[in-house]
Protein backbone atom coordinates (compact mmCIF):
# COMPACT_ATOMS: atom_id res chain seq x y z
CA UNK A 1 0.00 0.00 0.00
CA UNK A 2 1.45 3.28 -0.81
CA UNK A 3 2.07 6.31 1.97
CA UNK A 4 -1.36 7.49 3.03
CA UNK A 5 -2.32 11.05 1.49
CA UNK A 6 -3.43 13.08 5.01
CA UNK A 7 -6.03 15.45 4.72
CA UNK A 8 -5.82 19.10 6.73
CA UNK A 9 -8.83 19.98 8.82
CA UNK A 10 -9.67 23.74 8.44
CA UNK A 11 -11.98 25.98 10.07
CA UNK A 12 -12.65 28.29 7.13
CA UNK A 13 -14.70 27.90 4.76
CA UNK A 14 -17.27 26.36 7.71
CA UNK A 15 -20.78 25.06 6.25
CA UNK A 16 -23.55 26.47 7.21
CA UNK A 17 -26.50 24.83 7.09
CA UNK A 18 -29.44 27.08 5.04
CA UNK A 19 -32.45 24.84 5.33
CA UNK A 20 -32.92 21.02 6.17
CA UNK A 21 -36.15 19.00 5.44
CA UNK A 22 -37.20 15.38 5.16
CA UNK A 23 -38.29 13.73 2.01
CA UNK A 24 -41.68 12.14 1.48
CA UNK A 25 -43.23 11.19 -1.79
CA UNK A 26 -46.79 11.87 -3.27
CA UNK A 27 -48.35 9.77 -0.75
CA UNK A 28 -46.63 11.10 2.68
CA UNK A 29 -44.64 7.64 2.26
CA UNK A 30 -41.32 8.61 3.87
CA UNK A 31 -38.39 8.09 1.54
CA UNK A 32 -35.24 6.66 2.81
CA UNK A 33 -31.90 5.66 2.27
CA UNK A 34 -30.94 8.30 0.32
CA UNK A 35 -27.72 7.40 -1.48
CA UNK A 36 -26.74 9.69 -4.13
CA UNK A 37 -28.08 13.20 -5.36
CA UNK A 38 -27.70 15.30 -8.65
CA UNK A 39 -29.40 18.59 -9.40
CA UNK A 40 -30.65 20.33 -12.78
CA UNK A 41 -32.05 23.34 -12.74
CA UNK A 42 -35.03 23.52 -10.04
CA UNK A 43 -34.93 19.75 -9.58
CA UNK A 44 -32.90 16.88 -8.47
CA UNK A 45 -32.39 13.39 -8.41
CA UNK A 46 -32.40 11.36 -5.90
CA UNK A 47 -31.66 7.97 -5.52
CA UNK A 48 -31.99 5.52 -2.73
CA UNK A 49 -29.86 2.34 -2.32
CA UNK A 50 -32.88 -0.21 -1.66
CA UNK A 51 -34.92 0.40 -4.58
CA UNK A 52 -35.11 0.38 -8.50
CA UNK A 53 -36.26 3.86 -8.68
CA UNK A 54 -35.18 7.41 -8.66
CA UNK A 55 -36.65 9.99 -7.25
CA UNK A 56 -37.32 13.31 -8.74
CA UNK A 57 -37.67 16.23 -6.65
CA UNK A 58 -38.78 19.87 -7.24
CA UNK A 59 -36.82 22.35 -5.27
CA UNK A 60 -37.81 24.30 -2.98
CA UNK A 61 -41.48 22.90 -3.33
CA UNK A 62 -40.39 18.99 -2.67
CA UNK A 63 -43.08 17.74 -4.91
CA UNK A 64 -41.49 13.95 -6.23
CA UNK A 65 -41.90 11.71 -8.45
CA UNK A 66 -41.31 8.22 -8.85
CA UNK A 67 -39.52 7.35 -11.72
CA UNK A 68 -38.54 3.47 -12.25
CA UNK A 69 -35.29 2.09 -12.94
CA UNK A 70 -36.75 -1.31 -14.49
CA UNK A 71 -40.44 -2.24 -16.21
CA UNK A 72 -42.92 -2.30 -13.18
CA UNK A 73 -40.57 -1.86 -10.47
CA UNK A 74 -42.70 -1.02 -7.44
CA UNK A 75 -41.45 1.65 -4.83
CA UNK A 76 -40.74 -0.27 -1.78
CA UNK A 77 -37.31 -1.41 0.74
CA UNK A 78 -35.66 -4.22 -0.83
CA UNK A 79 -34.70 -6.35 2.19
CA UNK A 80 -30.52 -5.18 3.47
CA UNK A 81 -29.50 -9.03 1.84
CA UNK A 82 -31.30 -8.40 -1.13
CA UNK A 83 -30.92 -4.39 -2.00
CA UNK A 84 -28.90 -3.30 -5.28
CA UNK A 85 -27.38 -0.67 -2.71
CA UNK A 86 -26.84 1.80 -5.30
CA UNK A 87 -24.66 4.03 -4.02
CA UNK A 88 -23.09 6.70 -6.27
CA UNK A 89 -24.94 8.72 -8.92
CA UNK A 90 -23.42 11.01 -11.08
CA UNK A 91 -22.71 12.58 -14.73
CA UNK A 92 -21.61 11.35 -17.60
CA UNK A 93 -19.35 12.37 -20.59
CA UNK A 94 -23.01 13.66 -22.27
CA UNK A 95 -25.26 14.21 -19.78
CA UNK A 96 -25.88 11.10 -19.01
CA UNK A 97 -27.19 10.22 -15.36
CA UNK A 98 -25.19 7.07 -14.67
CA UNK A 99 -25.59 5.17 -10.97
CA UNK A 100 -23.38 2.21 -9.81
CA UNK A 101 -23.99 -0.30 -6.85
CA UNK A 102 -21.35 -0.54 -3.99
CA UNK A 103 -19.61 -3.75 -5.42
CA UNK A 104 -20.19 -5.27 -1.96
CA UNK A 105 -21.61 -8.33 -3.47
CA UNK A 106 -22.07 -10.00 -6.58
CA UNK A 107 -25.34 -8.71 -6.52
CA UNK A 108 -24.44 -5.33 -5.99
CA UNK A 109 -22.24 -4.98 -8.92
CA UNK A 110 -24.78 -3.11 -11.74
CA UNK A 111 -23.88 -0.09 -13.54
CA UNK A 112 -27.33 2.09 -14.80
CA UNK A 113 -27.11 4.74 -17.48
CA UNK A 114 -30.27 7.22 -17.78
CA UNK A 115 -31.62 10.51 -19.07
CA UNK A 116 -32.57 12.95 -16.97
CA UNK A 117 -35.44 15.56 -18.32
CA UNK A 118 -37.36 16.78 -15.64
CA UNK A 119 -39.35 15.28 -14.04
CA UNK A 120 -39.01 12.13 -15.83
CA UNK A 121 -36.16 9.60 -15.87
CA UNK A 122 -35.42 7.25 -19.55
CA UNK A 123 -33.83 4.04 -18.47
CA UNK A 124 -31.12 3.62 -21.46
CA UNK A 125 -29.14 0.36 -20.07
CA UNK A 126 -28.85 -1.97 -17.15
CA UNK A 127 -26.74 -4.17 -16.72
CA UNK A 128 -23.75 -6.05 -14.49
CA UNK A 129 -20.45 -4.88 -15.11
CA UNK A 130 -19.02 -7.76 -12.60
CA UNK A 131 -15.49 -7.39 -14.66
CA UNK A 132 -14.97 -3.94 -14.08
CA UNK A 133 -16.00 -4.24 -10.01
CA UNK A 134 -13.11 -7.44 -10.22
CA UNK A 135 -10.69 -5.24 -11.55
CA UNK A 136 -11.16 -2.05 -9.10
CA UNK A 137 -10.96 -5.15 -5.89
CA UNK A 138 -7.84 -6.36 -7.70
CA UNK A 139 -6.61 -2.59 -7.72
CA UNK A 140 -7.03 -2.52 -3.94
CA UNK A 141 -6.01 -5.90 -3.17
CA UNK A 142 -7.54 -8.87 -1.20
CA UNK A 143 -7.31 -7.85 2.06
CA UNK A 144 -9.73 -4.48 1.29
CA UNK A 145 -13.45 -5.37 1.09
CA UNK A 146 -14.62 -3.29 -2.21
CA UNK A 147 -17.32 -1.04 -1.09
CA UNK A 148 -17.62 1.92 -4.10
CA UNK A 149 -19.44 5.01 -2.70
CA UNK A 150 -18.77 7.84 -5.17
CA UNK A 151 -18.50 7.92 -9.01
CA UNK A 152 -17.39 11.02 -10.81
CA UNK A 153 -16.09 11.97 -14.66
CA UNK A 154 -13.16 13.82 -14.93
CA UNK A 155 -13.09 14.94 -18.56
CA UNK A 156 -9.43 16.88 -18.49
CA UNK A 157 -7.62 13.27 -17.61
CA UNK A 158 -10.30 11.09 -19.49
CA UNK A 159 -10.44 9.42 -16.50
CA UNK A 160 -13.29 7.66 -13.88
CA UNK A 161 -12.60 8.89 -10.27
CA UNK A 162 -14.18 5.84 -7.94
CA UNK A 163 -14.10 6.64 -4.10
CA UNK A 164 -13.96 3.46 -1.96
CA UNK A 165 -15.30 3.90 1.77
CA UNK A 166 -12.48 3.35 4.21
CA UNK A 167 -12.47 2.08 7.90
CA UNK A 168 -10.93 1.13 11.20
CA UNK A 169 -9.39 -2.00 9.13
CA UNK A 170 -8.03 -0.44 6.21
CA UNK A 171 -8.62 3.86 4.94
CA UNK A 172 -10.21 5.37 1.95
CA UNK A 173 -9.64 5.19 -1.14
CA UNK A 174 -8.88 6.97 -4.81
CA UNK A 175 -9.13 5.07 -7.77
CA UNK A 176 -8.15 6.40 -10.81
CA UNK A 177 -9.56 4.73 -13.97
CA UNK A 178 -7.87 6.37 -17.18
CA UNK A 179 -9.77 5.71 -20.45
CA UNK A 180 -7.91 5.30 -24.02
CA UNK A 181 -9.00 7.83 -26.32
CA UNK A 182 -10.30 5.21 -28.90
CA UNK A 183 -12.76 3.63 -26.12
CA UNK A 184 -16.01 5.36 -25.40
CA UNK A 185 -15.79 5.83 -21.81
CA UNK A 186 -19.68 4.30 -21.12
CA UNK A 187 -19.23 1.51 -23.19
CA UNK A 188 -15.90 0.31 -21.62
CA UNK A 189 -17.69 0.40 -18.44
CA UNK A 190 -19.80 -2.59 -19.20
CA UNK A 191 -16.65 -3.78 -21.37
CA UNK A 192 -13.77 -3.35 -19.65
CA UNK A 193 -11.29 -5.87 -21.32
CA UNK A 194 -11.66 -3.39 -23.88
CA UNK A 195 -11.26 -0.69 -21.51
CA UNK A 196 -7.28 -1.52 -21.16
CA UNK A 197 -8.25 0.12 -17.43
CA UNK A 198 -5.03 2.17 -15.96
CA UNK A 199 -5.80 2.28 -12.17
CA UNK A 200 -3.89 4.27 -9.90
CA UNK A 201 -4.77 3.61 -6.18
CA UNK A 202 -4.48 7.01 -3.89
CA UNK A 203 -5.09 6.29 -0.11
CA UNK A 204 -6.04 8.60 2.25
CA UNK A 205 -6.32 9.65 5.88
CA UNK A 206 -9.97 11.47 6.05
CA UNK A 207 -9.22 12.79 9.64
CA UNK A 208 -11.36 11.44 12.66
CA UNK A 209 -14.62 12.45 14.80
CA UNK A 210 -14.45 11.93 18.20
CA UNK A 211 -11.61 8.90 17.35
CA UNK A 212 -13.43 7.54 14.44
CA UNK A 213 -11.94 7.62 11.10
CA UNK A 214 -13.89 9.52 8.56
CA UNK A 215 -14.55 7.78 5.15
CA UNK A 216 -15.88 8.23 1.94
CA UNK A 217 -19.41 8.92 1.19
CA UNK A 218 -19.75 10.57 -1.94
CA UNK A 219 -18.47 12.96 -4.71
CA UNK A 220 -18.75 15.65 -7.49
CA UNK A 221 -16.88 17.48 -9.68
CA UNK A 222 -18.06 21.50 -9.92
CA UNK A 223 -16.10 23.99 -11.36
CA UNK A 224 -13.60 22.03 -12.58
CA UNK A 225 -12.98 21.30 -8.98
CA UNK A 226 -13.66 18.14 -6.69
CA UNK A 227 -16.18 18.11 -3.71
CA UNK A 228 -16.48 14.62 -1.36
CA UNK A 229 -18.55 13.96 1.74
CA UNK A 230 -17.48 11.85 4.17
CA UNK A 231 -18.95 10.53 7.12
CA UNK A 232 -17.43 8.68 10.97
CA UNK A 233 -19.50 5.26 11.12
CA UNK A 234 -18.41 4.18 14.33
CA UNK A 235 -17.93 -0.08 12.15
CA UNK A 236 -15.78 -2.92 11.81
CA UNK A 237 -15.82 -2.79 7.94
CA UNK A 238 -16.38 -1.02 5.06
CA UNK A 239 -19.90 -2.16 4.34
CA UNK A 240 -21.63 -2.46 7.60
CA UNK A 241 -23.71 0.30 9.40
CA UNK A 242 -22.81 1.57 13.11
CA UNK A 243 -23.24 4.70 15.03
CA UNK A 244 -22.68 7.91 13.67
CA UNK A 245 -20.43 10.49 14.99
CA UNK A 246 -20.70 13.22 12.29
CA UNK A 247 -19.80 14.24 8.55
CA UNK A 248 -17.73 16.28 6.80
CA UNK A 249 -17.49 17.79 3.36
CA UNK A 250 -14.03 18.14 1.99
CA UNK A 251 -12.53 19.28 -1.42
CA UNK A 252 -9.30 17.86 -3.04
CA UNK A 253 -7.26 20.30 -5.04
CA UNK A 254 -4.97 19.73 -7.93
CA UNK A 255 -1.79 18.77 -6.29
CA UNK A 256 -4.31 15.55 -4.76
CA UNK A 257 -3.99 17.09 -1.29
CA UNK A 258 -7.30 17.00 0.18
CA UNK A 259 -8.82 19.42 2.85
CA UNK A 260 -12.43 19.38 5.04
CA UNK A 261 -14.42 20.84 7.29
CA UNK A 262 -17.03 19.29 10.14
CA UNK A 263 -21.11 19.95 8.91
CA UNK A 264 -22.08 21.44 12.92
CA UNK A 265 -24.71 22.54 15.18
CA UNK A 266 -25.72 25.82 16.23
CA UNK A 267 -23.33 24.85 19.10
CA UNK A 268 -20.60 24.01 17.21
CA UNK A 269 -20.89 20.30 17.84
CA UNK A 270 -21.09 17.98 14.96
CA UNK A 271 -23.71 17.25 13.48
CA UNK A 272 -25.03 13.49 14.27
CA UNK A 273 -25.99 12.72 10.27
CA UNK A 274 -25.03 10.09 7.64
CA UNK A 275 -24.49 12.23 4.44
CA UNK A 276 -24.40 10.15 1.39
CA UNK A 277 -24.33 12.09 -1.38
CA UNK A 278 -23.81 15.98 -2.68
CA UNK A 279 -24.80 18.01 -5.63
CA UNK A 280 -24.13 22.20 -6.12
CA UNK A 281 -26.78 23.84 -6.60
CA UNK A 282 -27.00 25.68 -10.18
CA UNK A 283 -26.74 29.20 -9.95
CA UNK A 284 -25.64 29.71 -6.39
CA UNK A 285 -22.09 30.42 -4.72
CA UNK A 286 -20.57 27.10 -3.01
CA UNK A 287 -24.08 26.16 -2.47
CA UNK A 288 -24.60 22.62 -2.36
CA UNK A 289 -28.02 19.60 -1.26
CA UNK A 290 -26.97 16.88 0.39
CA UNK A 291 -28.65 13.80 1.77
CA UNK A 292 -29.28 11.76 4.48
CA UNK A 293 -29.51 7.95 4.98
CA UNK A 294 -30.32 6.77 8.72
CA UNK A 295 -30.31 3.27 8.55
CA UNK A 296 -33.91 2.64 10.43
CA UNK A 297 -36.55 1.83 8.48
CA UNK A 298 -39.03 4.12 8.01
CA UNK A 299 -37.19 6.76 9.19
CA UNK A 300 -37.34 9.73 6.16
CA UNK A 301 -34.18 10.59 4.50
CA UNK A 302 -33.23 14.45 4.86
CA UNK A 303 -32.30 16.86 2.23
CA UNK A 304 -30.26 19.41 3.62
CA UNK A 305 -28.80 22.30 1.97
CA UNK A 306 -25.31 24.15 2.81
CA UNK A 307 -23.29 26.96 2.23
CA UNK A 308 -19.33 27.21 2.35
CA UNK A 309 -19.19 30.22 4.73
CA UNK A 310 -15.52 32.24 4.11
Amino acid sequence: MDPLIRVQQVHTPKVQVLTRKPLYDSEGRPLGAASGIGAKGDFLAILPDNAYVLVCVRWPSLESVLCPLRPNAPFHEIPKAAKPDWEALTWGPNGELLFFGSGSRPTRRNIGVAYFDPPQVTLAHLAEAPELYALLQDALGPTVELNIEGVIWRAQERAWWFFQRGSKQAPSALLRCKVPEEVDPIVGLFSPPKFTLSIAVSWYDLGEIAGVPLAFTDAVEWQGQVFYTATAEDTPNAYEDGPVLGSAIGWIDAQGQPYYTVLQDEQGAPLPLKVEGIAPQEQAEKTFFLVTDSDRAGEPAQLLRVQLVF
